[in-house]
Parts: C-alpha cells; sequence; structure tokens
C-alpha cells in the first residue's frame, strides 16, 4: 500500500506525534516493507516475468 502524504497535512508540527505513532504501528505488524519508489522499481524490474 503507497502512503501517500501531503505537506498541508503532514507538514503542521502538531501533527508529526500523530504520523509518527501511524507508521510505527503500521511498521509494526510483519511483513512490512518500508522503502522508496526507487526501490519498488528496482524489485519490479529484477523480478522474474
Amino acid at each position: 500500500m503507497a502512503l501517500a502524504l501531503h505537506p498541508f497535512v503532514t507538514g503542521q508540527a502538531f501533527r508529526a506525534k500523530y504520523l509518527d505513532q501511524a507508521l510505527d504501528y503500521i511498521a509494526g505488524h510483519p511483513g512490512v516493507w518500508l522503502t522508496t519508489s526507487d526501490e519498488i522499481a528496482r524489485h519490479y524490474a529484477a523480478s522474474p516475468a
């Protein structure tokens, strides 16, 4: 699942704590891969067709 974070929402200082809590919760599940779009592209390109 891609998680797009718009600066209007996440750029507010008082919201940083809640974003941290949400990311900690998501990342705390087994099998979660925290990555960048470039890493996803490399993984896809290296996968057999």
